[in-house]
């Protein structure tokens, strides 16, 4: 705990010293600026020791945030890979929020998909009469598709009901997708199913 007696003498001899020049400072217009300026140094000799905690060794951060044997991390319970019998989450906190982060990625990168699949479908849907039953979209580390893949189902006929022309060319719709979307023809698949 010495550290912790360090810390504190340091922030007390910083707010001394920036006090110190307050008092000394005459009345102008750059005595705001000062004051700004002193606010960050005692704001940085505030944070300095607090961050320095989060670079203790693993004991310490054990007992600080709660995860040692007796149970407690409450707040890791929601992380599926966290034991719940009490050994605390295996990597400690920062593995616990890398394990948030890439749930809460997960998550987001199904919403992306399902956007871009509600997209794809109202395109196909304009460039061939009929919404496809079923639209994969596969996205790129940007978000971007990069592959899509589209079944339409028809009725043995060939024609979608509600549609009096001639049978679905699913070329057509794949060329108009990949346009669409700025896609190369082997990125996109379209197949037409018969019922």
């Amino acid at each position: 705990m010495a550290w912790l007696a360090d810390a504190v003498r340091g922030i007390i001899i910083v707010v001394f010293f920036v006090h110190i020049v307050q008092l000394l400072l005459p009345e102008s217009a750059m005595r705001g600026y000062t004051r700004f300026v002193l606010g960050l140094l005692v704001i940085a000799a505030i944070l300095s020791p607090v961050l320095a905690v989060f670079n203790l060794d693993y004991d310490l951060q054990r007992r600080l945030f709660g995860m040692g044997s007796s149970g407690g991390a409450a707040s890791f319970a929601s992380v599926p890979e966290f034991d719940a019998g009490g050994a605390g989450y295996p990597g400690g906190p920062v593995a616990a929020g890398q394990a948030l982060a890439a749930a809460a990625l997960r998550r987001l990168n199904d919403a992306t998909e399902n956007r871009w699949a509600q997209q794809v479908a109202s395109v196909a849907a304009l460039a061939g009469g009929v919404e496809p039953a079923n639209v994969e979209v596969h996205l790129g580390t940007g978000g971007e598709p990069v592959e899509i893949r589209a079944i339409i189902q028809v009725p043995a006929t060939g024609t979608p009901e509600g549609l009096r022309t001639a049978p679905l060319d699913p070329e057509r719709i794949r060329r108009i997708v990949a346009q669409f979307f700025g896609l190369s023809l082997e990125q996109v698949e379209v197949r037409v199913r018969s019922l």
